[in-house]
């Protein structure tokens, strides 16, 4: 069943912890427990703080 929040090719914002911040990468980690926890690594230029987010929207009404 899909989950109709979010269809494939949307941009969504998650909430990661940060374990290694190099200069070239960040190590982050995405909990949802017990369904899942992983950890990946991102670009700089796709990090940014809660803070510096001027306002998060939806892209799309829901009913």
């Amino acid at each position: 069943m899909p989950y109709l929040l979010c269809q494939a090719g949307d941009i969504v914002f998650v909430r990661a912890r940060v374990l290694v911040a190099a200069s070239d990468a960040f190590q982050i980690r995405i909990e949802h427990f017990p369904e899942y926890a992983f950890t990946t690594w991102a670009p700089p230029s796709e990090i940014a703080r809660f803070e510096d987010i001027p306002r998060l929207r939806p892209l799309r009404a829901f009913p």
